[in-house]
């Protein structure tokens, strides 16, 4: 059996373990216990971020060198030993055909290697044998099986058990779902701003500009609201397909392009509220420990629902007025117990 494909089949074998009443309760034993370990984890802000919770689960001894994409990898270097951005020189070697003497740009030797990739390209096995001879290596999945309701971050911790990591993904997704993992957010009396993102990778994940303007606009008007300011945040995605709030923001509404991720990071660390998609942005201030509402276009929240303390899902309606009345209930409910809106739920 080839080797890739071997390593798909023992992936869902050990969800059938793993994922047991058995197994939660005693455990798995693990293979090995390695201290050099080298993540390949491609994918954008979103996918990297949800890398976290696995490997703020590692041992504290474990070296960790995270190759993947910016702007994600900026967020995951307190857990991190070494951050290679894919994009960098030398990297393409590992899906290139040709024989290449050259070193990957890495200065861990890893006894481990675990690259995720759902379609891994044909070369790359190959490869990495190659550059690393004397290293376990595993390719795996970088999503759960069809059909099988675990969260992508449950996941990519339990690839890193199968792997014989010491890592229990049950308890690293409680931690990522009890605490914020990121740097948590600024004090409840500093928060002076709510922010918005009305965008994400992808239109058919997004609400209309009329339900954003509407929405904020409503918002404003909440006692909890007085003395903050409505901030609208675009990223690079915004930036790329040029969103109108660009040239043209709502009136009351400042848009403020944060194409970089300190930026963003400082941006929301001064929210008392996140509103936003399904996106990377959205997974930020949900790990952040802000209050954090996320819209959901689709119904994928099992494999993507964002991580943090204070979260709250609200699934597709069947008009746009109808999900703003929701929204604007779930807020007031909350506001009205807390007397600040999600402020109850600290990190």
């Amino acid at each position: 059996m080839e080797p890739i494909v071997r390593n798909a089949v023992l992936m869902v074998l050990s969800y059938k373990l793993m994922f047991s009443p058995e197994s939660r309760l005693n455990g798995i034993a693990p293979v090995q216990v390695s201290k050099r370990i080298l993540m390949i984890r491609p994918g954008a802000l979103g996918d990297t971020l949800l890398t976290i919770p696995a490997l703020a689960g590692l041992p504290e001894n474990a070296e960790i060198a995270l190759t993947g994409r910016g702007p994600g990898l900026y967020f995951a270097r307190r857990w991190a030993s070494e951050i290679q951005d894919m994009e960098g020189p030398g990297w393409y070697r590992l899906f290139s055909h040709e024989r290449h003497s050259d070193a990957l740009p890495l200065t861990l030797k890893p006894d481990l290697v675990l690259a995720l990739f759902n379609n891994p390209p044909a070369a790359l096995e190959k490869n990495l044998r190659s550059y690393f001879p004397h290293a376990d290596l595993f390719i795996m999945p970088s999503l759960p099986p069809q059909n099988l309701p675990v969260h992508v971050a449950e996941h990519i911790a339990t690839c890193l058990a199968q792997a014989g990591l010491m890592i229990d993904p049950a308890r690293a997704m409680k931690h990522a779902l009890s605490r914020a993992l990121l740097r948590p957010a600024l004090p409840p009396e500093d928060r002076k701003r709510f922010v918005f993102h009305p965008g994400s990778g992808s239109p058919k994940k997004n609400l209309s500009l009329s339900f954003w303007v509407d929405l904020v606009r409503r918002l404003s008007l909440f006692k909890a609201f007085e003395g903050t300011r409505p901030i609208c945040l675009l990223g690079p995605a915004e930036y790329a397909a040029r969103h109108p709030f660009l040239s043209t923001p709502p009136d009351g509404i400042e848009t403020v392009l944060c194409q970089e991720p300190e930026p963003m990071e400082t941006l929301l660390s001064t929210a008392c509220l996140y509103l936003g998609h399904d996106s990377g942005v959205t997974h930020l201030a949900a790990m952040m420990g802000l209050p954090t509402v996320a819209f959901f276009q689709s119904p994928n929240q099992t494999l993507w629902r964002p991580l943090g303390p204070c979260v709250t899902i609200l699934s597709k309606e069947p008009s746009e007025k109808r999900l703003l009345s929701k929204t604007l209930d779930a807020l007031a409910d909350v506001s009205g117990r807390t007397g600040r809106p999600l402020l109850s739920c600290q990190p």
